[in-house]
This record gives structure tokens, C-alpha cells and sequence, in this order.
């Protein structure tokens, strides 16, 4: 089993920052810092994993890399999309489930 090391994107950073600070807006501050690194702990386990999640056959979510996969965090609430590249995973997005679409 090939081990990986996790790099994540600018984008995917902003995100979590506005992931961080759409919680801080309902709950108390610790709390998003929790829920982020509850998020950051599920993409960690691709630096294992990564290898087992199967490529994406559709087109709309191939958008950042012809070797694109995608890993459902937080109970599926959260779509992350990432792909390999010799010894790293690249983390290229990370969007909430219910914006991605499965159509071609």
C-alpha cells in the first residue's frame, strides 16, 4: 500500500476558512475550529486511502483533473475532490454535496 502526502489547493484553504466562519456565525467559536479539523482528520486518510477511491467517469466532475476522484466527508455533506500525482494528493476542491451533479 502506497502512502501518500496531503497538499491542499489555495482554494480548498479559503473554503475551510469559510466553512470555519459560516459556523462561528450559529455556534460558538470552538466549534468550527472542531468541525474543520474533523473535515482536515477525513482528508488525512487519503495519504492511505487514496489509491481505493475509484476515478470519476463524469464529465461534470472531472473539472480540475483528467484523473480526478472525489471523497465524501462529514457524513456525505461535503464533496472533496482530489487527485494523485506521484507521491502526493492533491487536494483540488472541497464543496458541499449538494452542489455536485452526476450528469454528463
Amino acid at each position: 500500500m502506497k502512502n501518500y502526502t496531503i497538499r491542499y489547493s489555495q482554494q480548498v484553504i479559503d473554503r475551510l476558512s469559510e466553512i470555519a466562519t459560516f459556523i462561528d456565525n450559529f455556534f460558538i467559536f470552538p466549534s468550527s475550529l472542531n468541525y474543520v479539523e474533523e473535515i482536515r482528520q477525513e482528508i488525512d486518510n487519503l495519504s492511505y486511502l487514496a489509491d481505493a477511491v475509484p476515478k470519476l467517469l463524469w464529465r461534470t466532475e472531472s473539472q480540475y483533473h483528467p484523473n480526478e476522484r472525489r471523497l465524501l466527508v462529514k457524513n456525505g455533506k461535503f464533496t472533496v475532490f482530489f487527485h494523485t500525482f506521484y507521491e502526493y494528493v492533491i487536494i483540488d476542491d472541497i464543496v458541499p454535496s449538494s452542489m455536485v451533479s452526476k450528469k454528463n
